[in-house]
């Protein structure tokens, strides 16, 4: 007698234990690269596509942090490869079959907490904390440079994220009102889930909005792929995110320094957080302070910044116009003039007989 075939789902899940076992995970990082590769050539609307999209997010997005590994730099590889297949399954493609999957894979992470946690995973490190592995010596250079292309995926991703959340909240608003008859009120897309409470309450592990880290990337003060990516990432957050409480309020690092205490509530005060800045400052130490995304935002719109690199000034303007356009009081903050110190000069006694002579 010949011995029976193991079936094709038993020699899968075969193969997944022996990768946890050693730490290494070659064909898992394949099938992530194909499921990118197969959605990007625009077969996201095949039915074969459901099972290995499903794979890729809830057995290998949602559960990758928990595995163990045998390098450090695997994890950030893994968190990079899965942040990417994401992209491509959140990309516009023609066809109600890729308009439907996705529609459904942005409200998964949006509405998720595993899923939304898991796909902000690397903006537990802010720049600051980046920079301080970067400094530790070439011990840590691989490790770094895996850490950074995982942020970097993470922060391409939100754009892609936040405006198929846009597309949900208009179709839903449009089925609404066809529904009642009647113009329906307007949906804010990012909701109020767990998406949103990450990136503009409190991270998913504790600590300051991740919105915050986002901005810091602005400032990273080594070249990577994630320093491009911060900007048009704020952007799409800033079309998002609700008028009320202000993003500004997720957002002190890009206050002038005189101000940013006056900005320290907000999201956070709204569900009886703990100050985010002050958090910040007591977790992170002085370097952070030395991390200026406010000023590096300004500093790209400089004529002679903006003639070295057109790039950052036309994402810096991006960025701006948007605030402007959905997030007044944040726009505000970055147009007040960079040294105005308010906050200073109302306290100084002397302030009034100064002005006056």
């Amino acid at each position: 007698r010949s011995t029976p075939k193991p079936s094709s789902a038993a020699s899968d899940v075969y193969k997944r234990q022996a990768e946890r076992a050693a730490g290494e995970y070659p064909l898992t990082l394949a099938l992530l690269k194909l499921v990118d590769a197969l959605l990007s050539s625009g077969a996201g609307a095949a039915p074969a596509m459901t099972p290995l999209l499903q794979h890729a997010l809830v057995e290998v997005l949602t559960q990758h942090g928990a595995w163990r590994y045998r390098r450090r730099t695997d994890r950030w590889e893994m968190h990079a490869a899965a942040a990417k297949a994401l992209a491509s399954a959140l990309t516009p493609r023609p066809g109600p079959a890729n308009a439907a999957r996705r529609a459904a894979v942005a409200g998964f992470v949006a509405g998720d907490a595993g899923a939304a946690s898991a796909a902000l995973a690397p903006l537990a490190l802010d720049a600051a904390a980046l920079r301080s592995m970067h400094e530790e010596g070439a011990w840590r250079a691989a490790e770094v440079a895996a850490a950074e292309d995982a942020v970097a995926a993470t922060l391409a991703l939100l754009p892609a994220l936040l405006r198929a959340l846009e597309t949900n909240a208009a179709t839903a608003a449009a089925a609404a009102a066809d529904f009642s008859g009647s113009a329906a009120a307007p949906l804010t897309p990012l909701g109020g889930g767990p998406l949103a409470r990450a990136l503009l309450v409190e991270a998913p592990w504790g600590g300051p909005a991740l919105a915050a880290a986002v901005a810091s990337y602005a400032a990273y003060p080594y070249a990577a792929a994630c320093c491009p990516l911060a900007l048009p990432a704020l952007a799409a957050l800033c079309a998002c995110a609700p008028a009320e409480p202000p993003l500004a309020s997720a957002l002190p690092s890009l206050a002038p320094r005189g101000a940013r205490g006056a900005l320290g509530f907000g999201f956070g005060s709204t569900l009886s957080l703990p100050d985010k800045e002050a958090s910040a400052s007591a977790g992170r130490g002085a370097a952070s302070d030395t991390l200026d995304a406010r000023a590096a935002v300004v500093g790209a719109l400089a004529p002679g910044a903006a003639r070295a690199d057109p790039a950052a000034a036309r994402a810096a303007a991006a960025f701006l116009a948007a605030a402007a356009e959905s997030q007044p009081m944040l726009a505000e903050a970055l147009l007040l003039p960079a040294r105005l110190g308010a906050a200073d000069a109302l306290a100084s006694p002397g302030s009034a007989g100064e002005a006056g002579e």
